[in-house]
This record gives C-alpha cells, sequence and structure tokens, in this order.
C-alpha cells in the first residue's frame, strides 16, 4: 500500500458509483485524470478495461464496504459507549483504473457476474469542454484546450493560467500561474519567466562581463607599470 501511495501519477479512469446491497450499480462519473491505481486484496469487485474486440486490457480490484459502526440506541445499561455494526443499503465507490488508449469499454464485476458495461466515450468532438460529460485536457484536447476550465489542472507553459490549479491548489504547477510575483520559482528560469529569473540571469551576465574585463585588464595595468619603471630607469 505504501508503495502505492508514492508512485508517480499515471492516466488514470475514474469511476464513481453508488452500489447497493443487491450489488446495482449506480454509476455517476467518469473521467480521465492524473492518479494512482485503485489497490485492493482479497475482494470480488473488479473493474476490467476492454478493447472493442472484449480483450481485457486490465483489472483493478476494488473494495465493497456495507457496513459502518453506529451507537446503540436506545442504550442499555452500562453500553452507553459500545459502538456496534450497522449493514447499510448502499455504498460509494470511487475506483482508478490505469488508462490504455485501446479500451473501448469497461465492465464493473462481482467475480464473474458483469453488474454493468459501458463503452468509454470521452470526448463528442463538439468544441464544447464539457466537465460533466467527462471531458477534459487529457480526454478531450479537442473540445478543452490547455487552460480550460475543465476539473484538470494540464501545468502546460503556454501563457494561459490554467484556473484549476489554482482551485485545486496546485497553482505553483502550473508556470503561468505563478510567473510574475517577484520569485523565481523552481519550475521557473530565465526562458520560461523573464520577469522572476531575469534579475538573476542579469546579476550573472554582470559578473561574467566583469571576469572577463578583469582578464583583459589587468595585463594591460601589468604592461603599463613595467614600461613606466624602465623610463624611470633610463632616466637615471
Amino acid at each position: 500500500m505504501l508503495s502505492a501511495a508514492l508512485a508517480a501519477p499515471i492516466d488514470v479512469l475514474v469511476l464513481e458509483f453508488n452500489i447497493d446491497n443487491a450489488s446495482n450499480i449506480d454509476l455517476l462519473d467518469v473521467r480521465l485524470m492524473k492518479g494512482t491505481e485503485t489497490m485492493a486484496e482479497g475482494t470480488d469487485y473488479s473493474v476490467v478495461l476492454l478493447s472493442a474486440s472484449d480483450e481485457v486490457l486490465h483489472t483493478t480490484y476494488f473494495d465493497v464496504v456495507l457496513t459502518a459502526y453506529g451507537d446503540n440506541y436506545p442504550f442499555l445499561p452500562g453500553q452507553e459507549d459500545v459502538g456496534v455494526e450497522v449493514g447499510l443499503n448502499e455504498t460509494r465507490v470511487i475506483v482508478r483504473v490505469p488508462y490504455n488508449s485501446s479500451a473501448a469499454k469497461f465492465e464493473i464485476r462481482e467475480g464473474t457476474t458483469v453488474l454493468l458495461q459501458q463503452d468509454i466515450n470521452l470526448c463528442d468532438g463538439d468544441g464544447v469542454c464539457e466537465p460533466a460529460s467527462g471531458e477534459n485536457y487529457l480526454s478531450c484536447l479537442a473540445d478543452c484546450p490547455s487552460g480550460s476550465d475543465d476539473d484538470y489542472c494540464d501545468e502546460v507553459f503556454d501563457d494561459k493560467c490554467d484556473p484549476d490549479c489554482g482551485e485545486q491548489g496546485r497553482a505553483d504547477k502550473d508556470t503561468d500561474c505563478t510567473c510574475g510575483n517577484g520569485v523565481c520559482d523552481p519550475r521557473e528560469d530565465s526562458i520560461t519567466c523573464p520577469d522572476d529569473c531575469g534579475q538573476a540571469v542579469n546579476e550573472l551576465t554582470t559578473m561574467i562581463y566583469g571576469a572577463i574585463a578583469g582578464i583583459i585588464v589587468i595585463p594591460v595595468v601589468i604592461v603599463v607599470i613595467v614600461i613606466v619603471l624602465r623610463r624611470r630607469k633610463k632616466k637615471k
């Protein structure tokens, strides 16, 4: 679990749905994002990515928890602090599946039983960015170019501050959002943000020119001193 938590973000298909105690699925959202794969062991529930020819491309397992702990009401004498297990009729699940561009559909399964099958269609190409339909910079570049308000921080340097980076507390990931704050941030340099990092470059340039000037001037001064000393000796 620790290694998964430390894994670098990848393209993941994020499924959000409700599932009840009869294994009925109510799909709420499907979108492509950056993240890490959901990890679970000892469970029969899975999301399977399939190609158009029904080839299994990837399987991700997930847990379904239909129990919770609550207080025992009305309290029995001496049991005021006892928590009891309560069965739930329904629970919400979010599953992150490593995305494969060859995937045409996905299935939510319990063992070998298919609970839900749906085609993957995250881009309608109508020129309108519709994040509510799962479109974003990652899944539908034609409709959601860099800098779109699409619930996805694209981190692209293109003079467009992505509003999603700021809303998600990740403004530092988009140089377009931090350039101009007077601080040369780690992701900025003299090329991507001369306003913030140009001063450092100017100082370095000044030092280089100073060193070159010193290399040229010092020998000239030495020659002049030698000439002056020789002339003095001749006068004597």
